[in-house]
């Protein structure tokens, strides 16, 4: 297969099994309700949910990602973070997964002379640090849920004990494994053990903190969308199952999560609100939380992909 071919299939692959989710999913509900819900959505509460998440994806993700760039040992500023943020958003919905942070990574050692291995661990963490926190609010939720499933608390707990315990090691597991990696792999893997050796542990529990806020705020938006469609759930059961709908949507099916996370919330909130609901508040969701900021993006794609080039 040719290289022109393959980038094709990277970007066609993604987009052709998104609308093949999100045909099947209007198949399996009342296109009407579906629709009536979407279109009497509460404008107020609908635009509350856009701003907060707009917000966040931009001014609050800038200083999620500057903090954790300060714990590896990389200052940039508010601004260059900013920017890089804004760049993110302008490339990554229509390409293939992980080219936005790649260009992330390339405008900060570019314009703010970040280091690159140490830029690229920030960048690892900061995902890193959100799957933890995910985890986390998923297994506080079961503590305060009505009766989940038995299944629930070791994927909970087991989720946030792993991905907490692998954070904790992850120098000792980059040294293991860069140690067992051959020719260029090896020196890859040492350039990025070395990012290790600038760590600032307040500044970095200082982004932990952050991205703990980034992602409760996703819960809220969905809560606030959910009241827009006049379908508002238990803060206790957004709390056990909305993190789990996160984490499984980050698994790169489709573009930007969209029918992946709209399948899983059919599925795990089916017994708490009528399904063209939840299915209207999780496709308002998407829409704010990841086309709005795409949208918004993609008016400085060009300016952000020359930034890099030129």
């Amino acid at each position: 297969m040719s290289p022109r071919a393959k980038r094709w299939l990277k970007v066609g692959l993604p987009a052709a099994v998104t609308v093949a989710a999100i045909a099947l999913l209007v198949r399996e509900v009342e296109v009407r309700p579906l629709v009536d819900a979407l279109l009497d959505a509460h404008p107020g509460w609908l635009t509350l949910g856009c701003a907060i998440a707009l917000l966040f994806n931009t001014v609050q993700s800038a200083e999620v990602l500057r903090h954790t760039l300060a714990g590896f040992g990389v200052d940039v500023s508010a601004r260059g973070a900013l920017l890089a943020t804004v760049g993110n958003l302008a490339i990554h919905a229509a390409l293939p997964a992980g080219t936005g942070n790649v260009g992330r990574i390339a405008y900060l050692a570019r314009h703010e002379g970040a280091d690159l291995s140490r830029s690229t661990l920030a960048a690892a963490a900061l995902l890193w640090m959100k799957l933890v926190a995910l985890f986390g609010l998923a297994a506080a939720g079961w503590l305060v849920a009505d009766r989940p499933p038995w299944w629930h608390a070791p994927l909970a707990f087991g989720g946030f004990a792993v991905t907490l315990a692998v954070a904790l090691a992850a120098p000792r597991l980059a040294r293991a494994v860069g140690a067992r990696l051959p020719g260029k792999l090896a020196r890859i893997a040492a350039a990025l053990e070395g990012g290790f050796g600038e760590l600032r542990p307040a500044a970095l529990a200082l982004g932990a903190v952050h991205a703990f806020v980034a992602v409760a705020i996703e819960l809220v938006v969905f809560q606030i969308l959910l009241l827009a469609v006049g379908a508002p759930l238990a803060p206790a059961a957004i709390l056990a199952w909305f993190p789990l709908v996160v984490i499984g949507a980050k698994v790169p099916l489709t573009l930007m999560g969209l029918g992946t996370r709209e399948a899983m919330v059919l599925v795990l909130l089916a017994p708490l609100a009528a399904a063209p609901a939840l299915l209207a508040a999780t496709l308002l969701y998407s829409f704010a939380e990841h086309l709005l900021s795409a949208l918004v993006g993609t008016l400085l794609t060009y300016r952000f992909v020359r930034s890099i080039v030129d």
